[in-house]
């Protein structure tokens, strides 16, 4: 409200649900609640007397516009862009829903100033768009990626050259700290992932929300937060992240959903790029991550899709809780080879594990045993301790899978579940095997002592170096191919304790009549086994003989 003769206070009646008015300065202010139009009584005071007027104010609702660029590139309140539910051309007002496709001009759009829209939607397909300064997104929109198109949003960001750092302080110095504000997001070496400034004490000099990990001279980049809450839907094309604060600040608050489509984050292997958007990859629907080279992710993965993983040399570091996505996780490298590194405390118990040509799998935080679903991957692929020696348990998912690969270092494998695990690789680890359920094929090699329990199975076409045992009620199997019988060859003891159960594993042709080899040891046969044959619906008997020192022998009628 604006009045003459020095008004000392100000007043409003009859305003919308929603708005008020600061009777100091005359400001209306809020965000209206409903629609419809009011006769607002506005009045202004002095030490004189009063003065008062009638102001009409219509609240519409918020419309769905289209982006023109008609008339520039600029997101703003005043320039007529867009083009409403009418096809008028109008300017943009907070709570609109907004469109870009390619109807649109394409290009390069710049968010003025703080707007709240209901939704942003990028529904292109031949026309890209970048969209910069996305911490003027704010309230509980929600941004959706449905068209075929690539849309990239780049963070405001400022480069801090030079910059020195103290270990354990949080003070850094830097030439200077004119173009820096508060709560901007700090990323580089030596620098604690999620800090932020708190303070710029003067020109050279400002302090940092954590310690400083390391004593150094470096570059800094510093970025806005951008603090929208609705997150982001991805349902079709790519959504890139345009430089490094993007990838840690640009996604708001909300969660990442993928009904589809890719995040492609920003790629810049000098760096240490953080993430804690949530990720939400629902049962039926695929979702691709293409990660940063250096790259650490601290948020949540939750449901039961498909999610492709792509992880480029360097590595993928994951911090947060996926212990209940119940999915398909798919890593993949680049040419060079990636490590997907499991820093978190949780495993993926409930999920299936993937690992594509070139991909290391370990974990890096010590001794613990991480659970997997299940695992299955590339000959090229490799599984690895990382910091510590650990026990991957392999199998709660109940369902069978083989990997190719080499699993190496001073780890241990534990077989839990009721399907089946086939190791074709030529595998190097020193920790134990345990087969606690299910069954364990061994078609490659290892170098485990190597034990089943009560109820678990054994065994397969390859070769064992380290002592063997199976409890009373465990079971060894052996491979038939193409009638052909092959079982396992055990380097070292074999013990088998009480009744063993012996059954085939037919991968191809006919289990025939005649006596066969079913297992070779090279130590010594202890624990007085009492064989019981499983026909596994070959309709043959079965006499087995151990007569002969290192080998295990069955006749088959």
């Amino acid at each position: 409200i604006a009045a003459q003769y020095s008004p000392t206070s100000f007043g409003a009646t009859g305003l919308p649900p929603g708005m008020s008015i600061n009777t100091s300065t005359g400001l209306i202010y809020g965000t209206p609640t409903a629609t419809g139009t009011y006769s607002v009584t506005i009045s202004a005071y002095n030490a004189y007397g009063s003065d008062s007027a009638t102001l009409s104010l219509t609240i519409n609702p918020p419309d769905s516009l289209k982006w023109t660029g008609s008339v520039s590139q600029a997101w703003n309140t005043t320039s007529t862009n867009w083009l409403n539910s009418a096809i008028q051309s109008v300017a943009y007002l907070d709570g609109d829903a907004v469109t870009f496709d390619d109807s649109g001009s394409g290009g390069t759009i710049s968010i003025a100033s703080l707007y709240a829209p209901e939704t942003v939607t990028f529904a292109n397909a031949t026309k890209n768009y970048t969209l910069t300064q996305p911490e003027n997104l704010s309230g509980s929109m929600q941004l959706v990626k449905t068209g075929t198109g690539t849309t990239t949003i780049t963070g405001t960001q400022v480069t801090l050259p030079g910059a020195t750092l103290t270990g354990g302080s949080k003070t850094v110095t830097v030439s200077s700290t004119s173009s820096l504000v508060l709560n901007m997001a700090v990323e580089g070496a030596g620098i604690a992932d999620g800090s932020t400034i708190t303070a710029i004490n003067n020109s050279t000099t400002f302090t940092l929300s954590n310690n400083a990990t390391s004593t150094l001279t470096t570059s800094l980049i510093c970025g806005n937060a951008v603090a929208y809450t609705g997150g982001v839907q991805l349902n079709a094309g790519t959504l890139t992240l345009g430089n490094d604060t993007a990838n840690s600040e640009a996604l708001g608050t909300g969660t990442v959903n993928f009904n589809g489509g890719t995040l492609q984050m920003y790629d810049n292997a000098s760096d240490y790029d953080y993430a804690y958007w949530n990720i939400s990859v629902p049962t039926g629907s695929t979702g691709t991550l293409r990660a940063d080279s250096r790259c650490d992710m601290y948020g949540t993965l939750t449901g039961g899709g498909t999610f492709n993983l792509y992880t480029p040399y360097i590595r993928t570091t994951l911090f947060g809780d996926w212990s209940a996505f119940t999915g398909t996780i798919n890593v993949t490298t680049d040419g060079s080879g990636g490590d997907f590194r499991i820093n978190s405390t949780t495993g993926l118990p409930s999920s299936a594990i993937y690992l594509g040509p070139l991909v290391n799998l370990y974990n890096n935080v010590g001794s613990k045993t991480y659970s997997l679903g299940s695992l299955a991957g590339d000959a090229t692929s490799t599984v690895t301790p990382g910091g510590g020696s650990i026990t991957w348990s392999i199998g709660g998912l109940n369902t069978s899978t083989t990997y190719n690969g080499v699993i190496s270092g001073s780890l241990s494998i534990t077989k839990v579940g009721t399907g089946d695990l086939a190791l074709t690789g030529a595998n190097t680890y020193t920790g134990a095997t345990t087969v606690s359920a299910g069954r364990l094929f061994i078609n490659g090699s290892t170098t485990s002592a190597t034990s089943a329990a009560s109820g678990a199975t054994v065994g397969g076409s390859g070769s064992i170096t380290g002592n063997v045992s199976v409890a009373s009620g465990g079971q060894l199997i052996f491979n038939v191919t193409s009638g052909t019988v092959t079982g396992p060859t055990v380097h070292g003891n074999l013990a088998l304790t009480g009744t063993i159960n012996v059954t085939p594993n037919v991968v191809s042709g006919t289990l025939a009549a005649g006596t066969y080899t079913i297992a070779t040891y090279t130590g010594t046969l202890t624990g007085s086994p009492s064989f019981n044959w499983v026909p596994a619906g070959t309709g043959l008997a079965a006499t087995f003989d151990t007569s002969v020192s290192g080998l295990i022998k069955v006749t088959l009628r």
